[in-house]
């Protein structure tokens, strides 16, 4: 299976060429998915979903520096007791900038702030169970 993932304007595809059970993941570099970037990107499957998280990816080159974030990108937000939550980025974000989203999970209130720096997004949720 594959996920298309996004940086820095840049979709790549990630293909996975192991079947993943729930809780597990795959490690690859971040720059097999764009040159600029460094560190390592992770594969996991949650649920019977796959999500792409490119939160350890550090930007390295002139390709990234202020890039917008781009949709559909999206990361994994840690909600409560270790659940995760995929949310996707529906609209571009500039760099340095954030965006608020309500906490969409069924049984959950609070809300997850978005942030965009050099082509990445970062996550803080204060989602907790109603």
């Amino acid at each position: 299976s594959s996920v298309m993932v996004a940086l820095a304007g840049n979709e790549a595809s990630w293909q996975s060429n192991a079947s993943l059970a729930h809780g597990s993941s795959q490690v690859q570099l971040c720059s097999a998915l764009h040159a600029d970037y460094d560190g390592s990107s992770y594969l996991r499957c949650m649920y019977g979903q796959l999500q792409v998280d490119v939160s350890a990816c550090l930007c390295s080159g002139q390709g990234c520096a202020n890039a917008r974030c781009r949709a559909p990108q999206g990361i994994a937000v840690g909600l409560w007791d270790g659940l995760v939550h995929q949310v996707t980025l529906e609209e571009e974000l500039n760099s340095s900038a954030s965006r608020s989203l309500a906490c969409d999970v069924s049984g959950f209130s609070g809300s997850i702030e978005l942030r965009c720096k050099d082509g990445l997004l970062t996550a803080n949720s204060t989602c907790s169970p109603d």
